[in-house]
């Protein structure tokens, strides 16, 4: 466990014992990085459980409190999940988090089932709960497989608050191994639309994940939308050669450099 940084000489490390069970819960703290000096700089606590309800439904909670003096944050993830028979499983959630100054009380449930030996369908639905007003959703979407390889995604669904409705649509492709999920390269190119009080908004994005051998992978991510704005992230990792990282410094000194004289990269660049 990481401690933080502190100017005492003699730090009292017994304080930052914890115990880890066997069992399946999991207590740990919640580390603060921006903490004050000589402080412990722990101020909060993540509980994770996982069980079998009657041996039968999968169920996970995961709760993160954090308090200090002025604020105070709960995160709750929890769910649990049924099977019908083989083509079919129903999850129903219960979460909440800070909004602002204002707890969510959120209510989410999801239905997947196997109607075609290469189709699959899900339905699902959420209500929102925040202070007086109400926000449901409600989205379907179906996923075809065409042999091994190519995979068509469809969905769309509504989000309805205090009579305003907002309306979505997402299309995606993907084309993966034909050993996936062994294999992990696949590239995907999706299409959105979003309807929101008589504004439409359009996005394209593609993404890929491909291997440079047995060391190197690279990822490539592009997005666009009909406000001509986007971004382009690409990002490359390896198990040998340590040293590639070092090629995320230039952007950074770039950044760097540009902060402290804004004017010269109008006439020319340290490029």
């Amino acid at each position: 466990m990481v401690l933080p940084p502190s100017f005492d000489s003699d730090n009292p490390a017994y304080r930052y014992r914890f115990l880890e069970p066997t069992s399946q819960l999991l207590t740990r703290p919640v580390l603060d990085t921006h903490s004050w000096d000589h402080d412990c700089g722990y101020d909060g606590v993540n509980l994770e459980q996982s069980l079998a309800i009657i041996n039968k439904f999968p169920s996970a909670v995961t709760v993160q409190i954090t308090k200090d003096k002025k604020d105070f944050s709960i995160h709750l993830d929890s769910s649990v999940a049924a099977k019908h028979g083989e083509n079919g499983s129903t999850m129903a959630g219960f979460d909440i988090q800070n909004i602002g100054k204002q707890l969510a009380y959120i209510v989410r449930g999801e239905t997947k089932f196997k109607n075609l030996k290469r189709n699959k369908t899900a339905a699902g639905f959420s209500m929102t709960f925040l202070g007086e007003n109400v926000s449901t959703g409600l989205k379907v979407e179906d996923q075809i497989a065409l042999g091994k390889r190519l995979v068509l995604v469809g969905s769309t669904g509504t989000v309805r608050c205090q009579g305003d409705a907002a309306y979505g649509a997402n299309v995606e492709v993907r084309l993966r191994e034909a050993d996936f999920p062994v294999g992990q390269d696949q590239s995907s190119l999706s299409l959105s639309l979003v309807k929101w009080r008589g504004d439409l908004a359009l996005g394209a994005n593609f993404q890929s994940q491909f291997s440079l051998g047995r060391s190197y992978k690279m990822a490539v991510r592009a997005g666009l939308n009909n406000k001509l704005s986007g971004q382009i992230t690409v990002r490359t990792s390896s198990s040998d050669q340590l040293q590639i990282a070092l090629v995320a410094l230039l952007p950074i000194a770039k950044a760097i450099y540009k902060n402290f004289w804004p004017g010269a990269s109008e006439t020319y660049s340290i490029y």
